[in-house]
């Protein structure tokens, strides 16, 4: 092989490798950034979804704060009658405020009037017992919270009728104020047209999980990162190549896991952004291309072709001169160069190519 080949085969090799190399370290580092940016849009878009759920507690809380600073409920908590009690809480108003149970007590715990609600059959009906075992258990009836926060708790339990978003609040006077009373409890199941309801607020496909019947391993969960914007811990998950979902643990009132908030967005964020990079790769390709095209040419003009020259009017030279006289200095460079590119001189001296044969 001669140096010219070798020259351009090195050339092209390296240059090629810079190319590839250049390509991938760009792909990988794109490719990496856009998957952070879909997986930032998907925690943001899970915080919207979450700020929807925590507006319907609100409602339930906003319910309950105007019904515990009612005078006609601390009267009936000092001395229970119906007369009192029973205009306040009628079918109309757990249909309209969209209650599935009312319970108020007394400082000690005592239950004094309990009242559950069925919304798909728009009837009373009475609490399952359990939910008073998760009450007691969770501490509504205690004096912390008795004597807590006047503005009320708000959370989640778990039933086994699904999740259920809970109030409670210490029963005061009208203006917010003296000893009070006992509590007030309000819960709403948390059923599918709630889900749907939020998800219409939020323009998302917002779906509760149950811990049994999740897509991934509750650890994958755990390991989720807050949003850009600080807020709880969401996994993202690419369900397909157009679906993407972000996963986010619901906690009780305790800080337990009780479920999980799933949502399912399409991935035309990376879409959009994958077709970007193929087509920066497609131009930096097709510009290296052409710059490794357009420098071989120049080399070849330049440099080669230039050496190539000077050797063929060197040769010329030597074969006018004959094998016995001439310029040693111009024979001398002759033997050079055709001495690097491989060739026997002792033909050359003598004015013919090696593969010319014998006369």
């Amino acid at each position: 092989m001669t140096i010219r080949r070798k020259i351009f085969t090195l050339y092209l090799l390296t240059s090629v490798g810079a190319l590839v190399m250049l390509l991938a370290g760009a792909k990988m580092i794109l490719l990496d950034r856009l998957s952070r940016l879909e997986d930032d849009e998907v925690r943001l878009d899970m915080d919207r979804a979450l700020a929807a759920v925590a507006g319907l507690q609100g409602a339930v809380l906003a319910t309950a704060r105007d019904y515990g600073n009612l005078d006609d409920i601390r009267a009936y908590l000092a001395k229970p009658d119906q007369a009192i009690i029973k205009p306040a809480f009628v079918d109309a108003a757990f249909q309209n405020l969209k209650l599935d149970l009312v319970v108020l007590a007394e400082p000690d715990g005592r239950i004094v009037y309990s009242q559950g609600y069925d919304r798909d059959t728009k009837g009373m009906r009475d609490i399952p017992a359990s939910w008073f075992t998760l009450f007691k258990a969770y501490g509504f009836f205690s004096p912390e919270v008795v004597q807590g926060d006047p503005e009320g708790r708000k959370g989640l339990l778990l039933t086994e009728q699904g999740p259920l978003m809970v109030v409670v609040k210490p029963v005061l006077t009208g203006q917010e104020k003296g000893t009070p009373r006992g509590v007030l409890i309000m819960g709403r199941l948390l059923g599918r047209e709630d889900t749907e309801y939020a998800s219409r607020l939020a323009l998302l496909n917002l779906r509760w999980l149950p811990l049994d019947q999740l897509p991934v391993d509750i650890g994958f969960i755990n390991q989720g990162k807050p949003s850009p914007a600080g807020g709880v811990p969401v996994a993202v998950r690419p369900e397909s190549d157009t679906v993407v979902e972000g996963l986010c643990l619901a906690k009780d009132m305790m800080g337990a896991p009780i479920g999980v908030w799933r949502i399912e967005l399409d991935r035309r964020l990376y879409d959009k952004g994958l077709a970007g990079i193929l087509y920066f790769l497609g131009v930096v390709t097709a510009g290296g291309v052409a710059f490794m095209g357009g420098f071989a040419f120049i080399l070849e003009r330049m440099v080669f072709g230039r050496l190539w020259r000077l050797n063929s009017q060197e040769d010329a030279a030597v074969r006018g001169q004959g094998s016995g006289g001439g310029s040693t200095v111009t024979g001398s460079r002759t033997t050079e160069i055709w001495a690097a590119e491989g060739q026997p001189t002792e033909h050359r001296r003598r004015g013919r190519d090696p593969e010319d044969g014998e006369d």
